[in-house]
């Protein structure tokens, strides 16, 4: 969802950045915190001039349990809710697309990219074991 009428702005409940290789776009260091830079959105931030393929991890869950980050404008938005076991996620703002505007992709994770090779917050099954998690999206209207 990206209005064409407005302001939009993106709000993220994480508390680190993941930097990436921009050759191949797989983690260069460990994640680290975003207070003072330019991808810090715990606070609704305007993504007029934002271009981002960026992991963030540190996902904070709020006073009800979940993880829930914020894309709004003036005639509403979404709000992409998770349990907090979605403790990463990943957002990306392509190149605009033609006749059609600028568009954000959020996408709730439980890990890191290239997480099979570090074991940052996999989760791993025994034999006989299960998960199950939840996340949605919900529209917010004005």
């Amino acid at each position: 969802y990206f209005s064409s009428g407005g302001l939009n702005t993106l709000q993220l409940a994480a508390t680190t950045v993941l930097p990436l290789d921009s050759a191949t776009m797989t983690p260069s260091g460990p994640a680290v915190p975003v207070d003072g830079t330019d991808y810090d959105f715990r606070a609704p931030r305007a993504l007029s001039d934002v271009h981002l393929d960026t992991p963030f991890g540190g996902c904070v869950p709020g006073p009800d349990g979940l993880v829930r980050h914020v894309l709004a404008a003036p005639d509403g938005g979404v709000e992409l809710w998770a349990d907090p076991d979605f403790r990463w996620v990943q957002v990306f703002t392509p190149a605009e697309y033609p006749g059609r505007g600028r568009a954000v992709a959020i996408e709730p994770m439980t890990c890191p990219p290239d997480a099979l090779n570090s074991g940052t917050d996999l989760i791993v099954l025994q034999p006989g074991e299960s998960w199950a998690g939840r996340w949605g999206i919900t529209p917010i209207r004005t």
